[in-house]
């Protein structure tokens, strides 16, 4: 038994050595491989470029054009465990613009703050030199053009002069050789079939040669100028706003003017042209539709005319209906072809529902007023077929103008007075 336990021992013994042992191999590999050889290799692939004093170029009427930056691989040699804090993304790959002669440009290799750059050594460069395409830059101004696809609903116009954008002046920059494709810049609208005004809706602009057709390009860039002058270019995504495109309702409707007969004229006996005799107005679908068929324009006392004459009267809408034949005013011709017109002077003013306990007075002792009527009526008129008072219900003391109330006898019903009358006035205390 004593045997065999010495055995076992013997045996855990040499398993706790190779243990050992290989534990302080490992070590003594790892000492070697961090430590005492500095000198391990490792490659980094697609480092990414980047671009230093651009506006340099600029400064000389060149750009940059190509679609993607080249990227630089490195082969490096160093202490492993410096190499191990390197990765594509914070290695820096530096191309100074400012040196562009036309051809291949040096780079500068600089590597993140922990890893000194005398602690690597830069086996081979993927390109040695960074090549660029470098173009001629060039720019140009346009005016956005509209395009019109397709027809509003029937009955409806569409303002197309009066479209309005948030830039109709842009600029667009680029490589000489396609800004100078470029002929203009172009929108669509798409009509079919509307009804309503459209209003800040983004569109998407197009730029086209002078065949029309598209120029794409990733170089160019597109700017809208404001009006402001003062205001920066502001750089566009692919989109225009349409502020506003009226789209109405389109009608023609009669013209219509309220007629007060008076001063023995009235509809019948007298000749009245409205000129124009419709209008074109356009406006919502609800306002046109309750506007109707007829709009009074307003009224026309007869009384207030004693000849031929002509008469304006304004043209006034409801709100958001507009008269697109261009009319801002009405005409009404007023002819009395079949009337004769007279003048009497009359002395018999007689007053007329006098307060109690006053006395009233009317200065002027005879007044002109002007009659109309029919020739044969007109002709045999005279003062005593006319009664004027003069009414004083609610009079106070004192001077004041009062109107006078003109009555015909019933022989000349068909007789007006034209015109108003007043006469001035006195009214004292006592009866």
């Amino acid at each position: 038994m004593e045997n065999e336990k010495k055995k076992e021992t013997s045996v855990l013994s040499k398993i706790l050595t190779g243990v050992l042992s290989v534990v302080i191999a490992f070590g003594l590999w790892l000492y070697v491989v961090t430590v005492v050889s500095p000198e391990s290799e490792d490659t980094f692939y697609n480092i990414p470029i980047i671009l230093q004093n651009e506006g340099e170029l600029e400064k000389r009427g060149l750009m940059i054009t190509n679609d993607e930056l080249p990227t630089v691989s490195l082969r490096l040699s160093g202490n492993r465990t410096d190499l191990q804090k390197l990765n594509n993304s914070n290695i820096s790959v530096y191309v100074d613009l400012s040196k562009y002669d036309n051809n291949a440009l040096e780079y500068t290799v600089v590597f993140p703050g922990d890893v000194p750059n005398n602690a690597i050594t830069t086996l081979k460069r993927t390109p040695d030199k960074i090549k660029l395409k470098v173009e001629t830059k060039a720019s140009k101004t346009l005016k956005l053009q509209t395009v019109y696809n397709g027809n509003p609903a029937e009955g409806f116009n569409v303002d197309k002069e009066n479209a309005q954008y948030d830039y109709e002046t842009f600029l667009v920059e680029g490589p000489k050789r396609v800004v100078d494709m470029i002929a203009s810049i172009r929108v669509g609208v798409d009509l079919k079939d509307r009804k309503e005004t459209m209003e800040n809706t983004q569109l998407p602009y197009s730029l086209v040669d002078a065949s029309g057709q598209k120029v794409d390009s990733d170089q160019i860039r597109v700017y809208g100028i404001p009006e402001d002058e003062e205001q920066e270019p502001v750089e566009l995504e692919g989109t225009v706003n349409l502020l506003q495109l009226r789209i109405a309702k389109i009608k023609k409707i009669k013209v219509a003017v309220t007629i007060i007969p008076g001063g023995g004229a009235t509809e019948k006996n007298s000749e009245i042209l409205i000129q124009p005799k419709d209008i074109t107005v356009s406006g919502t679908e609800e306002a046109i539709n309750k506007l109707g068929d007829v709009l009074t324009v307003g009224e026309i006392n007869l009384s207030e005319y004693p000849t031929d004459t002509q008469v304006k009267l304004p043209l006034q809408l409801p709100e958001g209906v507009v008269c697109e034949s261009g009319e801002t005013e009405i005409l009404v011709d007023l002819r009395f072809p079949n009337l004769l017109t007279k003048a009497l002077n009359i002395n018999k003013i007689v007053p007329v529902n006098v307060p109690a306990g006053m006395q009233a007075e009317v200065v002027a002792r005879v007044i002109e007023i002007r009659f109309r009527g029919p020739k044969d009526l007109i002709s045999s008129l005279n003062a005593s077929d006319v009664e004027v008072t003069v009414d004083f219900t609610g009079a106070q003391p004192g001077s004041e103008t009062r109107q006078v109330t003109i009555k015909l006898t019933d022989k000349y019903a068909a007789v007006g007075a034209v015109g108003t009358y007043t006469v001035s006035t006195t009214v004292k205390a006592g009866g």
